[in-house]
């Protein structure tokens, strides 16, 4: 969870609420915060409910996609794992399956559409900030797996942009 955190405050996408160590009874652990007064996605698509803004509300979803590529988060298709809080900000909760060690992405074909932004910051990020940041909750080979996704990620991008023009991706 922290390291999920950690991920996400580099890259400034703001999808991952806080989460800290602390240690609480004598047991570490991590300790994060929660998103009050929020639905599912589940929630929200059962309900039908359609965001006031539906072009912001897609770039987040884009994101999480991103984002749980980027992580290889088993859980991908838990829609109970993303949470939309009252404002309609899209929030990523429990990465306990992510951070596998494997520098491919599970599902090329799920990133179809990139915020310039998040490529940006995708792109700007180093190895050395990567280990610096996450190297306390992630081992080598965790984070070796996380730099080759990255690395894809950004390839893909191009290839996409390449194949069908960047207003499409």
């Amino acid at each position: 969870e922290i390291a999920a955190y950690r991920l996400d405050q580099l890259l400034g996408l703001g999808l991952v609420p806080p989460c800290v160590e602390r240690r609480i009874e004598g047991d570490l652990g991590s300790l994060c915060l929660w998103v009050e007064g929020g639905m599912t996605e589940a929630e929200r698509a059962n309900a039908k409910k359609v965001p006031p803004n539906v072009v912001a509300f897609n770039d987040q979803m884009h994101d999480i996609k991103l984002f749980m590529q980027l992580t290889w988060d088993t859980d991908y298709n838990n829609v109970t794992n993303i949470v939309i809080g009252p404002g309609w900000q899209v929030y990523k909760i429990d990465s306990s399956r992510a951070f596998r060690q494997t520098g491919t992405l599970r599902r090329e074909e799920a990133l179809t559409r990139f915020r310039r932004s998040t490529l940006q910051a995708l792109e700007s990020l180093t190895r050395e900030r990567l280990n610096e940041a996450l190297g306390p909750w992630l081992d080598e080979r965790q984070l070796d797996g996380l730099w080759q996704r990255r690395t894809r990620i950004l390839e893909l991008a191009r290839e996409r942009v390449a194949d069908q023009g960047e207003a499409a991706v």
